[in-house]
């Protein structure tokens, strides 16, 4: 009799043991349920002829989704010399174009920047490099969608921009650029599809002023500009960031100082428009993002260093749902944080690479965009700096199968368990209600 209960004994403690460790499996799958599918992706791949294979890299600039398209530009070993390649939705490379004439002022934030146009004509914007001269030109260059340059247009005078900052679409008929005149003012210019000068616009911040950097955007042919401003010399908390909203034809609408006084060391990173709430959203380098009104009014607030310390680069949302995607380059990978509408964590994704490339590189001006339920992102990948090549990648979210296969097995196991668990106890009482009677 004492062995039959020894027996039920260990029984009891193993269905237990069994139960307490599947909950406990449970709860540590549990944050771990979705996971990035790759559905396409692709590489820059020049001819041999037209890259010298012992020094050559490419670095993507900037990184545009377009009707059934993808374009990557940048720059190869040296900011003077730039790429533009244009892909086909599933990955294949339509075509490509180096250019090694004197383009892409090396003192500039990015080699070039680009946009298309509604015809699928590209704008290629860049600098004119005036070697040992600390200025650059503005250029502009048209290609057709099949990469034949149309025009080459210059924009201002050899001294007047030194950085530029944005390209866009305005409308059907118009592009926008925003550039940086002497450090002090900025700019804007409205032109035509021929590159003809609709208007200018300039914003003065005087001679002790510098514009670190701007982001902008245009919402419903409004112009939304954040500007990073810092005092000449600088203190260690100088930084202003200063929202300036423009009417279509360059009027100023308003201003708002948005952050006053924050430390020199933290950058704008990131600006995009949320069209799920009608929301600005922003990121500094310091990791925090900040969700606005048009008007300027600060909502929410999110710092991702409670999910990790090292500084995120850009930021995607999902038009349909209001869902923010944070990136990151890492020396193996790229990480992606997942936030709500309201800035509330929701996962951590991350796309690993072979460990025998130590650069992984996002696109400087753009990294990562949602389109249509698809996340894509472009990222230079290589050894050092050489044999780093310009990619992009189209994944979407979907539930990770080994989750799904470890969640079932759990699930039925703590099933079982408690179903035999119950069904042992409900038998040990019977059998003491017999020996009672008996």
């Amino acid at each position: 009799m004492m062995g039959i209960m020894n027996v039920k004994a260990i029984k009891t403690i193993f269905l237990i043991s069994i139960i307490i460790l599947s909950i406990t499996g449970l709860v540590i799958i549990s944050g771990s349920s979705h996971e990035l599918e790759i559905v396409t992706k692709a590489r820059l791949m020049p001819k041999l002829g037209d890259y010298n294979t012992e020094i050559d890299y490419f670095y993507v600039d900037d990184f545009l989704i377009s009707g059934n398209y993808t374009y990557l530009c940048g720059h190869k070993t040296h900011t003077t010399k730039l790429f533009l390649a244009k892909f086909s939705d599933n990955g294949t490379m339509e075509w490509y174009k180096i250019f090694n004439e004197s383009y892409g002022y090396s003192y500039n934030q990015y080699a070039a920047l680009i946009t298309v146009d509604s015809s699928g004509n590209i704008y290629f914007l860049t600098t004119r490099h005036i070697p040992g001269n600390d200025t650059g030109m503005l250029v502009l260059l048209k290609l057709a969608p099949n990469s034949t340059v149309l025009w080459e247009k210059d924009i201002g005078t050899i001294y007047k921009f030194k950085y530029f900052y944005t390209i866009m679409q305005m409308s059907d008929n118009a592009i926008l650029i925003v550039a940086n005149t002497y450090l002090h003012n900025l700019t804007l210019l409205k032109l035509n599809l021929d590159g003809a000068t609709i208007w200018t616009h300039t914003e003065a911040f005087g001679d002790n002023a510098v514009i670190v950097t701007t982001k902008t955007l245009v919402v419903n042919s409004t112009i939304y500009t954040l500007v990073v401003k810092k005092n000449a010399p600088t203190a260690v908390a100088d930084k202003n960031l200063i929202l300036f909203k423009f009417s279509s034809e360059g009027q100023r609408l308003s201003y708002k100082t948005v952050v006053e006084r924050y430390s020199t060391a933290i950058d704008l990173e990131s600006f995009k428009y949320s069209a799920d709430d009608s929301r600005l959203v922003f990121l500094f380098s310091n990791n925090t993002i900040y969700k606005m009104t048009l008007s300027g009014q600060i909502e929410h607030k999110f710092s991702l260093s409670s999910v990790d310390f090292y500084y995120y680069q850009d930021i995607a949302i999902d038009d349909t749902t209001g869902e923010l995607y944070a990136v990151r380059g890492m020396d193996y990978s790229v990480d992606i944080v997942k936030l709500d509408e309201s800035l509330n964590y929701l996962h951590t994704f991350s796309l690993s690479f072979d460990k025998k490339n130590d650069t992984v590189s996002l696109g400087y001006n753009h990294a990562v965009f949602v389109k249509n339920g698809y996340l894509y992102l472009a990222v230079s990948v290589g050894k050092s700096n050489y044999h780093i090549w310009a990619y992009f990648f189209k994944m979407h979210e979907r539930i990770s199968p080994v989750w799904l296969l470890l969640t079932t097995t759990l699930t039925i196991t703590l099933t079982a368990s408690i179903i035999l668990l119950l069904y042992n106890v409900k038998k040990n009482v019977q059998v003491k209600e017999q020996h009672k009677t008996s």
